[in-house]
């Protein structure tokens, strides 16, 4: 009995322990320093500038006031709405590309169907493209007016195939939600990218605020469709064709986070499937490519990422058997010491506790909460399980009750009731330190689950209007 425990729960665990001990040295080795871009050649080149639309009505004109304002010489700029709306916002783009005068020409194109998703949409429009550079932003996402010329310098280096600029956030401190991806991403950015430009690792490409050469494209095979990450895809493959990528540090967009925890865990199982998907295409060729070892472990690392959810989910659902052992050795309970890690490496990357607030814990419990809903997405992955991609919401448009939301928020209410029994036992058992974790994980499951049921309640009595 011991032995069917202890096993599954100890390889749970190192999973997660290796992958926090990858992570927490990234973000402690990263340093503050960062290279600033070249400046941009006397001859600039041509750039044509994809903006991927899919019912985003309450960003688009933003995003096309945005584009508006770059500097870039127009004659010189060729913009694509990339447009496979199926409501409203096919008209007001209609109705403000009629209203307003851009300098720069316009190509307002709509698919017959949205066959590949973003990737199909972004293969369309390159067919039709004449930039020899071409610039990416989701609907979210504005640049400065100068983005471009702070970035096209890079590209005299010829064996460049993107830059990808930092992500910033409008709406960081609007809600607890959003400080707490703030926190994040800001980690992301500031931390595991610019690790991964100092050390030149292979670097991820983050699907939008960047720019392509379209020789790298092509050469490393275009835009596909086969995983909902296809921008970590197609920047992997680059780079095993030895292009090179440049994280452009200086350079920031800003962009909207995700403003309800549906839109967030939409978000997130897209990335989480999408990033398997990539790891399951790839990691075979990867490990037994000519790269460097460093380079290897990196890309491992990154594409395995998805892991550490289903090890939660193990580690959470053997916590009432591993209770009942007679005699249980302490360090089974490093994951209760894994918030305190992640509290001091966070600290280093904002440079003082205040900026982390109330916004970490709920990082963290989003994190664990999250295990249920990427678990599924890690497992559909790895069935070879197709799925649509589903953008990331965009205003007070979230997605609605599907059979699978049901079943996750299901599945996270059983979770918290027996995480809640675990508790009581733990405590009567003197096992405080498990307590501790067992009602962390309690907490997140439980949150996660009544939110969903909450907003797929909301969803049913809904009736969509039609555009």
């Amino acid at each position: 009995m011991a032995e069917v425990v202890l096993v599954p729960y100890t390889l749970a665990l190192c999973v997660l322990v290796l992958h926090g001990i990858y992570a927490g040295r990234v973000l402690w080795l990263s340093q503050s320093r960062y290279a600033v871009c070249p400046e941009p050649p006397s001859i600039l080149p041509r750039v044509t500038i994809q903006l991927p639309v899919y019912n985003e009505p309450a960003v688009v004109e933003r995003l096309l006031h945005g584009i508006a304002s770059l500097d870039y010489p127009a004659d010189l700029m060729q913009v694509q709405i990339l447009d496979d709306s199926t409501d409203v916002t096919s008209a007001i783009i209609a109705d403000l590309l009629q209203k307003h005068q851009f300098s720069m020409p316009v190509s307002h194109i709509r698919r017959s169907s949205r066959a590949g998703y973003k990737a199909g949409a972004l293969a369309h429009g390159l067919s039709t493209s004449t930039g020899e550079l071409i610039a990416i932003f989701d609907a979210d996402f504005t640049p400065d007016a100068d983005f471009l010329h702070r970035t096209v310098g890079a590209f005299q280096d010829e064996r460049v195939a993107f830059v990808q600029a930092r992500w910033t956030h409008r709406n960081a401190t609007a809600t607890i939600l959003t400080r707490a991806q703030a926190i994040v991403l800001d980690a992301h950015f500031k931390a595991d990218q610019r690790y991964r430009s100092q050390m030149d690792l292979m670097l991820p490409f983050n699907g939008t605020a960047g720019i392509w050469r379209r020789a790298a494209i092509s050469d490393a095979g275009g835009w596909q469709s086969d995983t909902l990450t296809e921008d970590v895809d197609l920047a992997y493959r680059a780079q095993m064709k030895g292009w090179k990528a440049v994280y452009c540090d200086h350079v920031v967009v800003p962009a909207d986070l995700p403003s309800t925890l549906p839109a967030l865990s939409t978000q997130q199982v897209r990335w989480t499937k999408g990033t398997a998907q990539t790891a399951l295409k790839l990691l075979p060729t990867i490990l037994q490519s000519s790269l460097p070892w460093t380079c290897r472990i990196e890309a491992v690392m990154h594409l395995s990422s998805g892991l550490v959810f289903p090890s939660v989910i193990v580690i959470a659902v053997l916590q009432l058997p591993l209770l009942g052992l007679d005699e249980l050795p302490q360090w089974l309970w490093i994951p209760s010491i894994v918030p305190v890690i992640t509290a001091l490496v966070h600290r280093r990357v904002q440079g003082a506790w205040k900026p982390l607030g109330r916004g970490l814990p709920v990082a963290l419990l989003g994190t664990m909460g999250l295990a249920v809903r990427n678990t599924r997405a890690v497992l559909e992955a790895m069935l070879g399980r197709p799925s649509e991609f589903e953008r990331t919401p965009k205003g007070s448009t979230d997605p609605g009750g599907s059979a699978a939301r049901r079943s996750d928020a299901t599945v996270e209410m059983l979770l918290a009731l027996y995480l809640a029994v675990c508790v009581g036992y733990s405590i009567g058992a003197g096992w405080y330190l498990a307590s501790m974790f067992q009602l962390g994980l309690a907490v997140a499951f439980g949150t996660m689950g009544v939110t969903h049921i909450l907003h797929i309640c909301r969803s049913s009595h809904h009736i969509p209007t039609s555009p």
